[in-house]
C-alpha cells in the first residue's frame, strides 16, 4: 500500500500538486475518487490477513484488570464497585431474572482470563498472574 501510494502521490496524496490535491493533473477526478477509496479500504488489508489475531486484541479486557490494580497500588482514590461497568451488568442481569440474559453474565468476568493471559504472556510477570488468581 504504501509503495502504490508514493508511486502514485509522491507521498502526500492532499499536498497541494499531489494526486488528489491537483486538480490539473491529468487523471479524471471520478478515478481520484475511486483511487482514494481504495487506499483507504487497502489499509485494512492487514488486519483481515491475519483475522484471527484482530479478533483476539479487539476483545481482550484484560488491560480493564491493570487498570484497577494500578489504582489500588497507586492509592488513589476509586469510584465505588456499583459505578463500576461490569458491576452494572451483572447486576442488570440478576435484577431482570431475564433465562436469556443469565449466560451472559460471565461476559464481564472474562476480563480475569484475559488479564491472566497477558500477565503471563506479554508482560512475563508471574506475580501479576498470582494477583490476579488471588482475586
Amino acid at each position: 500500500q504504501f509503495l502504490i501510494c508514493e508511486l502514485v502521490s509522491g507521498g502526500n496524496l492532499r499536498k497541494p500538486g499531489g494526486l488528489f490535491g491537483n486538480s490539473s493533473s491529468g487523471i479524471p477526478v471520478e478515478d481520484l475518487k475511486q483511487l482514494e477509496t481504495f487506499f483507504y479500504k487497502l489499509s485494512f488489508f492487514l488486519h483481515i490477513l491475519d483475522f484471527t489475531a484482530t479478533i483476539g486484541t479487539l476483545t481482550d479486557l484484560g488491560f480493564l484488570w491493570f487498570r484497577e490494580f494500578y489504582l489500588e497500588s497507586s492509592r488513589v482514590i476509586q469510584f465505588p464497585i456499583e459505578c463500576s461497568l461490569p458491576w452494572m451488568l451483572v447486576d442488570h442481569v440478576i435484577e431482570s431474572q431475564d433465562a436469556g440474559l443469565l449466560e451472559s453474565i460471565l461476559i464481564p468476568l472474562d476480563l480475569y482470563n484475559d488479564s491472566a493471559q497477558h500477565a503471563l504472556t506479554y508482560l512475563k510477570q508471574r506475580f501479576l498472574y498470582d494477583e490476579i488468581e488471588a482475586e
